[in-house]
């Protein structure tokens, strides 16, 4: 049994000592190349093909789908066909389509601009209208413009026919048209009837300044022009009955008369005719007669003056 023993260790010890031996033993020389023949290089260890990969399968535990990776875009570069923004040989580049432009509406012509006459065919016509309210006028000659005092549409006022009878105009206020209108249409609507009702005679005829002059306000040369520079106001003095009566405008102040108060009626219904109306109280330059016009007053032009 001591043999069997001893051969199981000097065996192993053999082997060791065997090993190193041939460690320690020098290494071949590596044979030279044969001159003339050609020598291939160490051929490249072949790469290992990669194992294919089972597709994942539903596990026992929780049954969750493993999921599959998306591919990725490829970010290989268009080919110059491909790219729109390569401009390709040969081939001129499409034309880019411009937007169309919306057609814009054209402006209605208005009525009114359709049957506006030219300024010479206006001012005929506001004579016609004029004649037609029964006026009785001429149309002088005016002196050449004086800065800018300047009448556009010049009238002189003669007479107005009223529903109570013709009221005359001894003085012939050369005025505007259009102010014409106005004031002519205010004698025979309201200054001629409430005259009428009041005293219960006919009122004959209304004593005037000349309607035009070219001045400043007031006769002042420190104040702004008048609208009488313009043929747009007239002065009135006195209301004349049969017998040649004269009731001047001073008495409305005169409480005691009879006439103050018809001619307190006429001043106050002078105020929707006309933008302006002044007379005694309002100032000592307006203390023995009535002032209208058709001055505009204010940035809206809707102000109006009734003192």
């Amino acid at each position: 049994m001591r043999r069997i023993a001893l051969l199981g260790l000097i065996v192993p010890l053999m082997l060791i000592e065997a090993q190193a031996a041939e460690k320690l033993k020098p290494p071949l020389p590596k044979p030279k190349p044969v001159s003339g023949e050609m020598v291939s290089p160490p051929a490249e260890p072949a790469e290992p093909e990669p194992a294919e990969v089972a597709p994942p399968t539903l596990g026992s535990a929780g049954n969750k789908k493993v999921p599959v990776p998306r591919e990725k875009p490829s970010r290989e570069q268009p080919s110059a066909s491909e790219n729109p923004f390569v401009p390709q040989t040969g081939a001129q580049p499409a034309e880019v389509a411009k937007p169309k432009e919306e057609a814009k509406p054209q402006e209605e012509t208005k009525p009114e601009d359709e049957a506006k006459p030219a300024p010479g065919e206006e001012m005929a016509a506001c004579r016609e209208e004029l004649a037609a309210l029964g006026a009785k006028f001429t149309v002088p000659e005016m002196p050449a413009a004086e800065g800018q005092c300047k009448v556009v549409n010049p009238v002189q006022i003669n007479a107005i026919a009223t529903p109570v009878g013709m009221v005359n105009f001894p003085g012939e206020p050369t005025l505007n048209c259009v102010f014409a209108k106005q004031f002519t249409s205010w004698v025979a609507d309201i200054a001629a009837p409430v005259v009428k009702a009041h005293t219960g005679e006919a009122l004959t005829a209304i004593s005037t300044g000349p309607g035009y002059e070219c001045r400043n306000r007031n006769g002042d040369s420190t104040t702004k022009i008048s609208e009488h520079a313009f043929g747009n106001a007239v002065d009135i003095a006195s209301f004349n009955l049969p017998g040649k009566k004269n009731l001047p405008v001073s008495n409305v102040a005169k409480s005691q008369n009879a006439e103050s108060r018809w001619l307190m009626a006429l001043r106050i219904s002078a105020c929707g005719y006309f933008t302006t109306v002044l007379g005694p109280g309002s100032n000592e330059a307006h203390a023995e007669h009535y002032h209208f016009d058709l001055g505009i007053h204010g940035k809206s032009g809707n102000y109006r003056i009734c003192e």
